[in-house]
């Protein structure tokens, strides 16, 4: 007999590097890679803040606008 409450999985998911484009809401709008140097257009995409979402290291960088 097996107690499914007795049970956890843990999956751990590491991309390569993300950039942090904008935060709608509970939101981050993301793009792949180092977009610092990147004039036109990118390609974004976007995760929903989770109780159990972790983000392990982030480098803050200043925007010179």
């Amino acid at each position: 007999m097996t107690i499914k409450t007795a049970h956890e999985v843990s999956i751990t998911y590491v991309t390569g590097g993300l950039t942090l484009v904008t935060t709608i809401h509970d939101n981050l709008v993301l793009a792949t890679g180092d977009q610092r140097e990147n004039s036109g257009p990118i390609e974004t995409f976007m995760i929903k803040m989770q109780p159990n979402l972790a983000i392990a290291q982030y480098e803050e960088l200043q925007v010179l606008v």
